[in-house]
């Protein structure tokens, strides 16, 4: 598991099965990126800096398609923190709208 933070944008690569936990701390919206092309990505958001571990097609988890994105309003908490898991998908998570 991995924990990244940075104020415009974050790009990783999940390790096997195990969820990151990002936070983007300069934006309001940020759009989670999946850039696997045959994976799909999972993501939890609370809007808080303790998301609930995002776990594959679990209830509350959004479901983030191969080379698709989410975009996700953080309703002015400049981003909280984003908890996301797959099956070793390269992903970024990019501020949108400050």
């Amino acid at each position: 598991m991995a924990t990244d933070s940075h104020a415009k944008s974050v790009h990783n690569t999940l390790t096997s099965t195990t969820a990151d936990t990002v936070a983007i701390t300069g934006f309001d919206v940020v759009d989670v990126i999946n850039r696997h092309t045959t994976e799909a990505l999972w993501v939890r958001y609370e809007g808080d800096d303790s998301p609930t571990t995002a776990v594959a097609a679990a209830d509350g988890t959004d479901y983030v398609a191969p080379s698709g994105f989410l975009r996700i309003d953080a309703g002015g908490t400049e981003g909280g923190k984003i908890s996301i898991v797959g099956n070793a998908n390269p992903y970024s998570v990019v501020g949108v709208s400050a």
